[in-house]
């Protein structure tokens, strides 16, 4: 519930912003990034620094289209550790080892 006077508030002082002095008056940006890349999906947990770059075209005094690409530093891999036990007597065929 009390969300919904934040974005009100945020919605009104949207209706007021004017655009920043240091804003280009071209409607094409381009530039680079660094920042952190997470990963905590299937098993695979860690972080990285990451380098990027974007470019972007502004539709409106308050919308722009942008398209943004990070690459990690490092690479993320997942491993496994399995334990195969048969039941299977010593000397058994293949078709027996699967059967058990």
């Amino acid at each position: 519930m009390a969300k919904i006077p934040a974005l009100a508030f945020a919605l009104a002082l949207a209706a007021f912003v004017e655009p920043a002095f240091a804003q280009s008056s071209s409607r094409l940006y381009a530039g680079a990034s660094l920042g952190s890349f997470d990963v905590s999906a299937d098993d695979v947990d860690g972080n990285s620094l990451s380098a990027g770059i974007l470019a972007g075209i502004a539709v409106s005094r308050f919308v722009d289209i942008e398209l943004d690409v990070q690459l990690p530093t490092s690479t993320f891999t997942r491993s496994y550790v399995g334990v195969l036990e048969s039941l299977a007597p010593p000397g058994s065929s293949i078709a027996e080892i699967e059967r058990l």
